[in-house]
């Protein structure tokens, strides 16, 4: 599945995606180091440096994913919602899914999304727009981590190719990934614990083993590493702009666990 990455941050939400087999496909991040991060894991594939700046056209994506910024929902600062500057954003990437029309869309982010009016208001602008909405809660601790970083993920389907009706009255099959994914009315009672044969990767993984698939085995467990032979200065602020970007950043694992969710309803829609 052909996606667009908006608010890509080091990419996330991306690698969990590629892992369910979609294609990363471009890229859009406002920051420098994040960026820098992006280019060196996924080299050759464009990436812009502001949501404003991407260029797309009707059909050129099957799927828009974006992890939009968090600060006006977030249970921390002022909780202005969609009214903050930075969460705003929101409303540019519902242009650009206004004009490319892909067939799927992903979106992250707070928990408190859901519980705030600006849930609604990110759920109707989809659904004026032609698309089912199926909004999740889906938690770190339900694939394995020692840690529960509850994520709120908004899939959205368009309703029909061919036109802009809204599909508010319609809904994509059962998307949910049994024993890892929450339904927003879960909120506030006991988490689903995860079948250990479910589980997607064994976590943490211990000094000389891979933490996936994907990532070659680890010298250290060491949250955010050290880059050895550099100054200590210098490593103090690297480590500062990791652990910051590993802060915002989406559980990849989470992002898997949605991503093949979507998968499989792809898949069965396109059996029909």
């Amino acid at each position: 599945m052909k996606t667009l990455s908006l608010c890509s941050g080091i990419g996330g939400l991306d690698l969990g995606l590629e892992r369910a087999n979609f294609k990363i496909a471009a890229m859009c991040e406002v920051d420098a180091y994040c960026r820098s991060i992006l280019s060196e894991r996924w080299p050759g594939i464009p990436i812009y440096d502001g949501v404003e700046s991407v260029e797309i056209f009707r059909g050129q994506y099957d799927c828009i994913a974006a992890g939009f910024p968090c600060q006006g929902l977030s249970v921390n600062g002022k909780q202005l919602g969609l009214k903050d500057s930075r969460s705003a954003l929101w409303f540019d990437i519902l242009r650009l899914v206004n004009v490319g029309r892909p067939t799927w869309c992903i979106f992250e982010n707070s928990p408190m999304l859901l519980v705030k009016e600006d849930g609604d208001i990110v759920i109707h602008g989809l659904e004026a727009a032609g698309y089912s909405c199926w909004p999740l809660v889906v938690s770190a601790k339900n694939v394995g981590a020692p840690h529960v970083r509850r994520r709120a993920f908004v899939i959205a389907k368009l309703a029909d190719p061919d036109d802009r009706r809204s599909g508010k009255d319609q809904q994509p099959a059962k998307l949910r990934a049994e024993g890892f994914v929450e339904s927003p009315g879960d909120r506030g009672q006991a988490e689903a614990s995860p079948r250990k044969e479910e589980r997607l990767h064994r976590w943490p993984a211990p000094p000389g083993e891979s933490q996936g698939r994907d990532e070659p085995p680890r010298a250290k467990p060491r949250l955010g590493g050290d880059a050895h032979g550099l100054s200590p200065r210098l490593e103090s602020r690297i480590r500062k702009e990791r652990l910051r970007s590993l802060g915002n950043a989406v559980v990849p694992q989470v992002a898997e666990a949605v991503g093949r969710a979507v998968m499989a309803v792809h898949g069965m829609e396109r059996r029909r």
